[in-house]
């Protein structure tokens, strides 16, 4: 599969610092007949089928976009506005999305989890923070993932297993950051009344 990108960087339209931006994608794939069909699609919209990012190499594309912004297009091919600049921020920094990667890896792996254990989760929130090395490079030397799980009957002893199961066997972001950044996870469970 073949995918190219147009983008347009136009001025807001309220002033704002945050450019408008026109993204294009024009995904052509191989039928089964050999014939190369073209579609368009929008890109953070429904192109009929899922890119997934393959188990091979992955591979991310960032286009500096002007005004300290970055447009960054996943393996799968959705954008997402980087903002590297500026109080208050248009958008989230490259050390926000890591802290959002660390938590939704695993939050994804844990109602995953949840799930197949048959607990019945009404809300589900994870919460991760970090502190940073003073000098440069000032990258992360702890993280906090917090774990806050609503419900009905919720079993700690699940909860618990989860996160394991997550940070142990399953969350390849904690994977990556865990040899340079010492990862703590806590949880809390909250039972969800009845009305």
């Amino acid at each position: 599969m073949t995918k190219s990108y147009r983008f347009e960087v136009k001025p807001s339209e309220n002033n704002t610092r945050l450019p408008r931006l026109a993204v294009h994608e024009t995904a052509q794939r191989q039928t089964e007949t050999g014939v190369r069909e073209k579609r368009p699609c929008a890109i953070l919209g429904d192109c009929g089928e899922g890119y997934l990012m393959s188990d091979e190499a992955a591979s991310a594309t960032i286009h500096f976009a002007g005004n300290e912004f970055f447009i960054g297009i996943s393996p799968s091919g959705h954008a997402i506005t980087v903002d590297t600049g500026h109080q208050p921020s248009s958008a989230p920094s490259p050390v926000e999305l890591l802290l959002i990667a660390l938590g939704s890896c695993t939050a994804v792996d844990v109602i995953s989890i949840l799930q197949k254990k048959r607990e019945v989760v009404t809300d589900y929130r994870v919460k991760v923070s970090g502190d940073r090395r003073e000098e440069h490079p000032r990258s992360f030397t702890r993280l906090r993932v917090h774990h806050v799980v609503k419900g009905h009957n919720i079993s700690p002893k699940s909860v618990a297993q989860a996160i394991e199961l997550s940070e142990k066997k399953y969350c390849s972001v904690a994977a990556t950051l865990r040899p340079a950044a010492e990862i703590q996870s806590t949880f809390e469970t909250i039972e969800e009344k009845n009305d």
